[in-house]
C-alpha cells in the first residue's frame, strides 16, 4: 500500500489533535513528520507519531501552550517551548532570528523547555533555504553510536558534524552527543 507524503501529513495531524494538540501546533509537528519521511529518515517521520500522541494523553508534552519569544540581546533569540514541541517553538521563533542573522550578520536561536526535536536537519533547513548557514545543536540522549577506534571515556562529548548541499545553501546539523 502506497501512502502519500500529504496523506501522511494529514494523518499525523488528525492524530496529534485526537490526543490533545492545538490545530497549529499539530501543523507544524505533522510538517516536520512528512519532511522526514520525504527523506527517507523513518525513525524521525511515522515511527515517532505514536510516541507523540502517548507523550500528549499523558501530559508529558504541552500540547496547547503558547511558546514565549525573547531577545535579551541583539542577535540572540529565545524561545522557551513551555513543555511544548519543538517545532511550534521554532516556527515562533524563526522570524525573528532571520531578522536578526540579517541585521547582525550572525544570530543565536535556542530553544528550551521542549519535547524532542527528532530531525536537526528539519529546522536547519529552513534557514539555510532563506539563504544562511545553520548550524543545528542538540542535547540528547546517547542514541547515536558513532564509530570509533578505542573505547570511549566516560562523559566524552561525541560530536557527528553532517554537512548536505541544499539548493546552493549549506546546510549543516551539528548533533552532540554525552555519554554518563
Amino acid at each position: 500500500m502506497h501512502v502519500s507524503l500529504n496523506e501522511v501529513e494529514n494523518l499525523t495531524h488528525k492524530l496529534l489533535v485526537k490526543h490533545g494538540a492545538d490545530d497549529w501546533i499539530a501543523s507544524e509537528v505533522a510538517r516536520a513528520v512528512k519532511k522526514a519521511e520525504a527523506i527517507g529518515n523513518k525513525i524521525c517521520g511515522l515511527f515517532y507519531v505514536e510516541s507523540y500522541c502517548t507523550q500528549l494523553e499523558s501530559g508529558r508534552v504541552n500540547g496547547t501552550v503558547e511558546p514565549v519569544v525573547s531577545s535579551p540581546k541583539s542577535g540572540v533569540v529565545q524561545v522557551d517551548a513551555k513543555y511544548g514541541f519543538a517545532q511550534p517553538a521554532f516556527k515562533r521563533g524563526l522570524s525573528d532570528v532571520l531578522s536578526a542573522a540579517r541585521e547582525n550578520g550572525i544570530a543565536q536561536l535556542s530553544i528550551c523547555h521542549s519535547h524532542t526535536c527528532t530531525s536537526l536537519g528539519f529546522f536547519t533547513e529552513q534557514i539555510a533555504r532563506e539563504g544562511l548557514i545553520a548550524i543545528g545543536l542538540t542535547n540528547a540522549s546517547p542514541s547515536l553510536h558513532l564509530q570509533v577506534a578505542r573505547p570511549v571515556p566516560s562523559a566524552q562529548t561525541q560530536l557527528l558534524f553532517l554537512c548536505q548541499m541544499v539548493r546552493a545553501a549549506l546546510l549543516c546539523n551539528l548533533t552532540s552527543q554525552l555519554r554518563l
